[in-house]
């Protein structure tokens, strides 16, 4: 295979996961890993980052969404206005805040504050900004707060005490004295938008001596009440969800014609208690308030799966916003007010998504509508019957056992269905009584109870059933008593097995295998049976048991195309499992010759044949001579591949099956994937996505199958800097709607050749302006020109126009593709260019926001995951937030690389990262890193001097001062070239400076720096400051630099023994200091001047000059306590410095201490105190040198 060929193959391995997911959809599909993004709507993210956020309050009027979040491990109050934008703080405040509500009117906000009153205060604000005002106090304990009418009235539930009963009370916003409307133990409340009722959920004590604070229980469903005078004794109206499990959180839509609501429906932590810590889902219900009973003849609906675990369900006008637990943190989501699953949906479609989901919980949501719509009673309890295998399979067990028990209920317990059902809840039951071993159930218990449950679904076998007829494969076929009878069999095997008794549990399952298999005509039993068969004889490591019972399913009549599909790959994977490759044809042309012909088993494992010739040794079909080169090892690779392909396609054009036509393309793409046959994934994506009719459900699957093979053809070829053949590939899957990555693509590589990209996008779009494509080429083309824009006053202001036009052009592609991961990384990417333009941290702030969201919707995306991780990185270093920033590139590091330039500005940007996170061994390492990249490359020449400065720079920081000066040496000959600036060989040479101190070489540390002062003296306007920063701190300017020099001119000098000279550049280091901190009057300024006095000092005692030294030192502690005044410090090396050496004259050179200003005794003792406090490894030697000072002082004075 040809070089450029395996690489591809390599980076083609990124969509096999969607082979393999699209296939595995038949029988059953998966539980667990990536969301099948195309079978339903997916909530939308708008919040982003590590932290929790939830609790969502949206304001129409201001168009912004307010929540609560934990960034500061407080909660706090945030808002982004509008909603795409970045959080801020609504206000400052120490302490936790909860329930942020805010008024119909957008006026003000409502909210429960914790920080004066650990039991809660009702607070309220003006809005955007105004300041706090409380209206409740420390008598009570508020619970919650909601708004009674637009913005003047407050609804409070709250407490007296820890025993006594909920009251709910109307306040003013204002404040006031209230006035009691319901005194009831409630809690989740929400009023309709007309005023006219309180929903809310009722809580109860658990035992009657307590109250109701102190151990309660949620009852059961969602009760209404009218909020007028008499709603103290109104009846309320009860709505008891048809679901398991209890309900939470219910709030009116704005229209007042449903109410939503929070449902955990199982034990999905496995504690033994469904309650408010398991996952939870929302729904809605109808609400008439016409009626008498304004629930009656209402339809319930699922809108999320429990996978999301949404909670806190904020119906607006035009969307739920919700907090789900997705991923490892709350965040806020939307979703369209109809859920997941569209209302407009009818029998058709949905039976038709059924049919392509790929996913369980897609499945189940469809189901679950189509359980609702079902105008029939027998398609009714097919659809049941699929909901109660759906819930079992996603080891929902509650679930599973009550839409068993309904099934029983409605079925009959006297008929084959009711059979089914009781069995069904039998093997949920079992399930889940497995799962409480592990929280401590005795095992006698368990033994005892499953011996039971074993003899009760023994008797679930009627009497004389055996096995029957098979039947064709049918949606409304109820089970037969044969099917119940297997059933029974197949979950008693499943009792024994987890009992302990194997030998009788495969007796029954091989039992069930030879006399009842074949006669089944029920498929959701058949599914069980597969699934058991596979675990329990792969268990047993039995492959020809197990192969039998799978090649019997995959020719079952009562199973569907698919269904027999699934088992056909599971034989021809089971087949093929560790063997080698010729064991393998071996055994797969042994099962194709007895497997019965024209059928799915026959199809899968002719299709694996032709597919394994890829991997043959190419010597086997080519001679040596012609393997001798790199192309004609690629004509033999291609000659094989055709062949295969020939071989394939006349399987594919000679079935007229859908379902079987798409197996076929989609195992030939998942193994060429694995395989690296480029050609073949190419060929049969191209024909699969052509295959499939446009108003299928399944289109979208094909359409995606094809962005992915094409999208990474056309980067193998950029890759290959084939730029025409890229453009091509770009341009293809461009065509397909809402393939932003590809219009991307398509520029870059357009543009690279010269081509005029705007004037053809414009052409393309001329008839459709407002496609979202159209808007999003146009904001990519002006982003891609921002870095350019001459920093003038025009060029800021176009720079700022093109950056509102760009925005505004997101915004509204926005509205159409919410989840795109290229909109979002765009988004980011204006956003940090304006930061990196205007130094603006609140742009930081939304481009931080908007790559997380990017990331989030990655998962799949290697390549983006890639650029978006070195983006947050480069983007949380410039904001000093360097661990931060070392996280993701550390992620980053996990990724490939495809471009050198890319990878070595990884590595300098971890090495300044993991300087400033203090992991000094590592920096240097990528570092080092970085070097041997360039000199491996060539091509990256011109980047030599800036890595020779990080890596002399990491060295000086671990001590390697002989390395870093060296490298400081070669970093002045590279700058010899066009990176010669004034400024770049100041810094070098200041460096090599303090390496050549370092290392002990004064005189030649005082030639660099009189070669710096040369430097400095003829280049004025020298001005530098961090690169990439947006702190704009440390601004570096002539003077800045003149003061360093002096200070390092003054160490060579000292070191030469010329003390006088060092006094007088000590002097004029010392001048210059106090004019800054004249000027700047910063903190950072007061310390160094302590610094220079200390060095002084020092200068001065060893030039016999006692009386100036202890001045000096006098001057430097003086400037050290304005520094702890001002900052609260009590300890600082310098501090320890001055101390030190004025102790030192008062004890051995001479010095009295009443000549001192200073109680030198009273200051040692201070910070002696301190650093016993609060003990560090490097005030160690300190510490005992001042204990040793101090006692002498103190003996002394006695």
């Amino acid at each position: 295979m040809s070089s450029r060929r395996t690489l591809r193959a390599g980076v083609a391995l990124l969509c096999a996961w969607l082979a393999l997911l699209t296939l595995a959809t038949g029988g059953r599909a998966q539980v667990d890993g990536l969301e099948d993004e195309l079978a339903v709507r997916l909530p939308v993210r708008l919040t982003a980052g590590h932290s929790n956020h939830l609790m969502a309050s949206y304001s129409d009027t201001n168009d912004a969404l307010y929540f609560v979040g934990d960034e500061v491990g407080t909660t706090e109050i945030l808002v982004q206005s509008p909603p795409s934008s970045a959080p801020v703080r609504l206000f400052e405040a120490l302490g936790d805040h909860a329930f942020p509500r805010v008024s119909p009117d957008g006026r003000r906000i409502a909210y429960l504050s914790f920080v004066h009153d650990a039991k809660g205060d009702v607070c309220v604000r003006n809005l955007p900004n105004g300041a706090e005002r409380c209206v409740t106090d420390d008598e009570t304990a508020e619970l919650e707060v909601i708004w009674l009418d637009e913005g003047s009235q407050l609804g409070v539930l709250s407490r007296r005490d820890l025993h006594s009963g909920f009251v709910f009370q109307a306040i003013p916003a204002t404040g006031g004295a209230p006035r009691t409307i319901l005194q009831r133990d409630m809690i989740g409340l929400s009023r309709s938008a007309d005023g006219e009722r309180l929903a809310y959920v009722a809580v109860e004590a658990r035992r009657p001596e307590i109250g109701v604070s102190f151990a309660s229980r949620v009852g059961r469903g969602i009760h209404v009440v009218p909020l007028g005078r008499g709603a103290e004794g109104a009846r309320p109206a009860v709505f008891v969800p048809d679901l398991p499990g209890v309900s939470g959180f219910p709030a009116f839509s704005r229209d007042g014609r449903f109410i939503y609501f929070s449902q955990y429906l199982n034990d999905t932590n496995r504690d033994g208690v469904i309650d408010g810590r398991d996952n939870s889902v929302i729904a809605r219900v109808g609400f008439d308030a016409s009626r008498a009973d304004p629930f009656e003849g209402q339809t319930l609906e699922q809108l999320t799966s429990s996978r999301w675990n949404c909670h806190y369900p904020a119906p607006g006008a035009n969307r739920l916003q919700m907090t789900c637990s997705h991923g490892g943190s709350l965040d806020i989501y939307a979703l369209p007010l109809d859920g997941v699953v569209p209302a407009s949906w009818d029998l058709t479609r949905l039976r038709a998504e059924l049919h392509v989901a790929r996913d369980r919980w897609a499945q189940l949501l469809v189901a679950s509508r189509l359980l609702v719509l079902l105008p029939d009673a027998a398609e009714r309890l097919s659809a049941l019957q699929e909901v109660v295998a759906l819930h079992l399979d996603l080891r929902e067990y509650e679930s599973a056992i009550y839409y068993a028990e309904r099934l029983a209920a409605r079925a009959g317990a006297g008929t084959a269905m009711g059979g089914w059902a009781q069995l069904m809840d039998n093997l949920a039951r079992h399930r889940r009584e497995d799962l409480a071993l592990a929280r401590g159930q005795l095992s006698r218990a368990y033994v005892d109870s499953e011996r039971a449950r074993l003899a009760a679904v023994r008797a679930l076998c009627p009497t004389g059933s055996g096995a029957g007829g098979p039947t064709a494969s049918s949606a409304a076929a109820p089970p037969s008593p044969a099917d119940t009878c297997a059933l029974s069999l197949l979950v008693a095997s499943e009792l024994l097995d987890d009992l302990g008794d194997k030998a009788e549990a495969l007796t029954t399952l091989d039992r069930l295998r030879s006399e009842h298999v074949t006669g089944l005509g029920d498929p959701h039993t058949l599914r069980l049976y597969g699934a058991f068969a596979a675990r329990f004889y792969g268990h047993l490591a039995d492959r020809e048991a197990r192969v039998s019972a799978q090649a019997a399913l995959a020719a079952h009549p009562a199973l569907s195309v698919q269904e027999r599909i699934v088992q056909a790959l599971d034989v021809v994977t089971e087949l093929t499992r560790g063997r080698a490759r010729e064991a393998a044809n071996a055994a797969l042309q042994q099962a194709h010759a007895s497997a019965p012909a024209g059928g799915e088993l026959a199809l899968m494992l002719e299709v694996e044949l032709a597919l394994r010739t890829l991997l043959d040794p190419l010597e086997s079909s080519a001679d040596e001579r012609e393997l001798g080169d790199e192309a004609g090892r690629a004509a033999a690779v291609r000659r094989v591949e055709e062949a295969a392909r020939e071989r394939l396609f006349a399987l594919y054009t000679g079935d007229q099956d859908t379902d079987r036509r798409r197996a076929i393309a989609l195992r030939t793409v998942q193994f060429a994937s694995r395989h690296g046959s480029e050609y073949l994934q190419y060929q049969f994506a191209t024909t699969w996505a052509s295959g499939v009719r446009a108003e299928a459900p399944e289109r979208r699957y094909a359409e995606e199958l094809y962005r992915a093979i094409v999208l990474e053809r056309a980067y193998g070829e950029l890759h290959e800097n084939d730029l025409r053949e890229a453009a091509g590939y770009f341009f293809q899957a461009s065509r397909n709607p809402g393939m932003l990555d590809a219009h991307v693509g398509f520029i870059e590589a357009r543009a690279a050749q010269g081509e005029d990209v705007r004037a053809f996008y414009d052409e393309r779009f001329a008839r459709t302006p407002d496609e979202p494509a159209y808007l999003f080429a146009r904001a990519y083309l002006d982003a891609r020109e921002l870095p350019a824009v001459p920093r003038t006053e025009a060029g800021d202001q176009r720079f700022a126009e093109m950056v509102s036009r760009c925005l505004t052009w997101i915004a509204r592609v926005d509205e159409a593709l919410p989840r795109d991961v290229t909109l979002h990384q765009l988004w980011g990417y204006v956003r940090h260019e304006q930061a990196r333009r205007e130094r603006s941290r609140v742009a930081a702030a939304e481009a931080n926001h908007h790559y997380l969201l990017a990331l989030d919707l990655a998962q799949t995306r290697p390549r983006a995951q890639a650029a978006l991780l070195q983006a947050l990185g480069t983007l949380q270093a410039s904001l000093g937030n360097h661990r931060r920033a070392v996280e993701h590139l550390e992620r980053r590091a996990r990724l490939p690389f495809t471009r050198p330039e890319a990878q070595l500005a990884f590595h300098l940007t971890m090495a300044r990262s993991l300087f400033h996170a203090r992991r000094q061994p590592e920096a240097v390492a990528a570092a080092r890193e970085a070097l041997t990249l360039l000199e491996a490359h060539p091509e990256l020449r011109r980047h030599r001097a800036m890595v020779l400065d990080q890596l002399a720079f990491q060295l000086a920081r671990q001590d390697e001062h002989a390395e870093a000066a060296q490298h400081y040496e070669l970093l002045l000959t590279a700058l010899e070239g066009e990176d010669d600036t004034p400024v770049n060989r100041l810094k070098a040479l200041i460096g090599l400076s303090a390496e050549r101190l370092s290392l002990g070489q004064h005189e030649r540390a005082l030639q660099s720096l009189d070669q710096a002062g040369a430097l400095l003296r003829a280049h004025r306007d020298i001005r530098s400051r961090p690169e990439g920063s947006l702190l704009d701190r440390y601004v570096y300017g002539h003077e800045r630099y003149e003061a360093l020099l002096a200070g390092l001119r003054a160490e060579a000098l000292v070191g030469l023994g010329r003390k006088r000279d060092a006094e007088e550049a000590l002097a004029r280091r010392s001048q210059l200091l106090a004019r800054f901190f004249e000027e700047s009057d910063s903190d950072d300024d007061l310390l160094p001047l302590a610094q220079v006095c200390l060095r002084r000092a020092v200068v001065a005692r060893a030039e016999g000059d006692l009386a100036r030294a202890r001045t000096q030192l006098e001057q430097g502690l003086a400037h050290v306590a304005l520094f702890n005044e001002r900052t609260g410090s009590v300890v600082t090396d310098v501090s320890q410095g001055l101390l030190v050496q004025l102790a030192e004259l008062v004890l051995f050179e001479g010095v009295s201490r009443t000549a001192t200003s200073v109680d030198i005794e009273a200051q040692l003792a201070a910070a002696y105190a301190f650093m016993t406090r609060f003990p560090s490894p490097r005030w160690r030697r300190d510490r005992l040198r001042l204990e040793l000072y101090l006692t002498l002082l103190r003996l002394r004075a006695e």
